[in-house]
């Protein structure tokens, strides 16, 4: 049943394993890189989504049975590779186009730029120097409030895992924080977090607070 789903849904198996010794098994398909597979498809089974849903919605969002187009335009996301490690955490990701307006009011590629050479400053300035901490000590590292994620880009050359997460009532920057190599999540903070707070050794959060009051 499983293959026959895979099948329909155009995957296909690149490799399949098992451990020898616990005998636990783990498959890796590829999903398609074009359309053609879906158009080729006897039966629309699972079936493809509508025009007007959301493939990037996932808050409090229904989960539906049913496979996404992949984007015809080039410079639409999912269509190219992203550059390699590093270069993918400083640059801007290519379908960030100037014609769109960016968090802080810029053209959002050069938004993006302004906002990583402001976290590297801060860092370099404040966080290594000013602010006391003792990074031998700090390992887990929460941006409560990640924008494009220029403060966990900024850390990238230390020894810390940073978990980003955007705020369901901020602009949707999480795809660009993906496109960074980076991890992340939504979350909205007048909710309790998934997580304890205190498994994480700091927790930064940039004008959070100010906004929550306001809910």
């Amino acid at each position: 049943a499983m293959s026959v789903l895979t099948r329909s849904m155009c995957w296909n198996l690149v490799n399949k394993v098992k451990d020898r010794v616990n005998r636990v098994g783990a498959a890796i398909f590829q999903k398609p890189m074009d359309n053609r597979c879906y158009d080729r498809r006897s039966a629309a089974n699972p079936p493809l989504c509508g025009e007007s849903d959301n493939p990037d919605a996932a808050w409090n969002v229904s989960l539906q049975s049913c496979m996404h187009r992949l984007p015809r335009d080039p410079t639409m996301r999912g269509l190219r590779w992203p550059e390699e490690w590093p270069l993918r955490v400083e640059r801007p990701p290519y379908w960030l186009k100037s014609s769109e307006t960016g968090v802080y009011g810029k053209p959002a590629p050069e938004d993006f730029q302004a906002d990583y050479e402001h976290w590297k400053r801060v860092i370099s300035n404040s966080y290594m120097e000013g602010l006391g901490i003792d990074w031998s000590s700090v390992r887990n590292v929460m941006d409560m409030k990640a924008v494009y994620g220029g403060f966990a880009a900024a850390l990238r050359n230390m020894k810390v895992w940073v978990m980003n997460v955007v705020p369901i009532d901020s602009p949707d920057t999480l795809p660009i924080i993906y496109e960074r190599g980076l991890f992340g999540l939504y979350h909205d903070w007048c909710e309790s977090f998934s997580t304890y707070p205190r498994s994480y050794d700091l927790v930064h959060a940039n004008h959070l607070f100010s906004k929550i009051k306001k809910r």
